[in-house]
Formats: structure tokens, sequence, C-alpha cells
């Protein structure tokens, strides 16, 4: 069983630039949460697989046995993997790599279950292994999990990563680069990732992990040119963005 703090060392490059596929679209928030769920157990990052009860995965993220959870459990187990599957040989993107738009790195070489046994091997890429310890050793951001599986959707779960690897609990990000953190298109128009993406994760991220996030908008002439987040637990602050 695991302990009731689910601390884990991320490096803060990929909290900083999130995960994308090569298609420049983000990774799913079950992505996410399934990613970080098997490197919390991958003690020893000289080896690149590890075996994992799907029943440890299925409680880590919320659904517990009983009576309602376990109608569902078949279908919420398979999801969890459907989705940890998908990342499996596909070139992911981030750090260095989503900020220069080069090509990315396969992360997950293959992702092996089997319900009936209750066990989810998972072999990752040696570049990757090395990579994760390599900044796990320099500069990295402890995040205790536990904050992070109550977030169901994509852009709360992005934003609340992004938010937490800043020490001052203030950040600032240019509205393009705050459209391609959050939908991977540069592009993507301010007014509708505010009304689509931001208002409702900041809604997600105070209802389900109990952080408030105060947005306020920079503007350079009639255009928001940069928003800035203030971000912290119980803070109780209007948002007037």
């Amino acid at each position: 069983m695991y302990s009731t703090d689910l601390l884990l060392k991320i490096p803060k490059s990929i909290l900083l630039t999130g995960i994308s596929g090569n298609d420049g679209k983000p990774i799913s928030a079950i992505a996410w949460k399934a990613l970080l769920s098997i490197m919390y157990f991958f003690h020893e990052r000289d080896h690149c697989e590890i075996t994992v009860p799907i029943t440890i995965l299925h409680m880590m993220f919320g659904y517990y046995s009983n009576s309602e959870c376990n109608r569902n459990r078949s279908h919420h187990i398979r999801r969890i993997l459907s989705h940890l599957e998908d990342l499996a040989g596909q070139p992911l993107v981030f750090g260095r790599h989503r900020k220069n738009n080069t090509s990315g790195m396969i992360c997950i070489e293959s992702v092996q279950a089997d319900i009936r046994s209750d066990q989810c091997s998972v072999t990752f890429s040696p570049s990757f292994i090395q990579y994760w310890k390599r900044n796990t050793e320099k500069t990295y951001q402890t995040l205790d999990l536990q904050n992070l599986y109550p977030l169901h959707t994509r852009p709360s779960v992005i934003l609340y990563l992004r938010c937490v690897v800043s020490n001052s609990g203030v950040i600032t990000l240019s509205a393009e680069a705050l459209a391609k953190l959050l939908t991977g298109d540069p592009d993507y128009p301010y007014k509708l990732l505010k009304k689509d993406k931001i208002r409702p994760a900041i809604e997600v991220i105070y209802s389900n992990a109990g952080f408030r996030i105060h947005f306020k908008e920079i503007f350079r002439g009639q255009k928001v040119q940069k928003v800035q987040f203030t971000f912290g637990r119980n803070q109780v602050t209007q948002n007037d963005g």
C-alpha cells in the first residue's frame, strides 16, 4: 500500500512546459496522472521497467472500494490503462523540446496489463529514465499527488502543475504561451481560452484541491498581452479577470 503523503519529485522542466504529443496537443488529464502515478513507484530509476498492482493505481485515482465504485471499477481501470497505453511508443514533447518546437522523446516503450492478475508493467525508454534521474537530482519540484488526482479536466491539471512550480506563488505568461500550454495552439483565441479553459480550470482547482488562483490580464492597447496568476491555498482573493 502507498503512503498517505504521495510526494513525488518531478523535473521542473516538465512542469514548466507541460507534455504534448508530436501533434502539439497536450496529453490528457488521465495520462498525466497515470504517468506520475507510475513514476511514484519508480524508486530504482536505473531500471526501465516497473510493475504496479492495477488495484493500487485505481485507488490512487480516488476510486475506492465502495459498492458504487465497484460497479464501475472495470470501466475506470480500462480508462486509466487506455490513456497510459496511448503514451506507449509515442514521442512526447516537453522541456526544451517543446520550447524549441523540436521532436520529442519516446518515454514509454510498452505497457502490458493483465486485469485478471492485477498487474500493470510499464517499460520506459532508457533516455527518459536518464532524463528524469538527471533532472530530479538538479532542479525539481516536490508534488503531493493527492492534490492532483481530484482534478478531472486537462486545463485544470496543466494549470495546477504550472502554478505549483512557482516558488513565489506568482507566474506571468504571454497570452500565446498560455494558449500553447493549455491547448497546444499558440494562436488559440484568447476570448475562448478565458471562457472555456482558464475560468473552468480555476473553478475545478478551487473546488477539488482547495487552491485559489487569481488572474490578472495585462493589456497592450486593446489586446491582452500577458496573464498573471497568483496562486495559494485558502488565499481569499476575488478574480477580476
